[in-house]
């Protein structure tokens, strides 16, 4: 779907890497999620 391998993924989530931002901002489309949550900023998803 977002042409990301499976592993690169569990880096992201295991903190061993971040995604470019544009693939941030692609993650954060397709989860429906605000980035401002997945950073910390806001405390509710939207």
């Amino acid at each position: 779907m977002l042409g990301i391998k499976q592993q690169t993924v569990s880096h992201y989530v295991k903190g061993d890497n971040m995604p470019a931002l544009d693939t941030f901002a692609t993650l954060c489309n397709v989860l429906d999620i605000d980035s401002n949550f997945i950073l910390g900023i806001e405390s509710k998803k939207h």
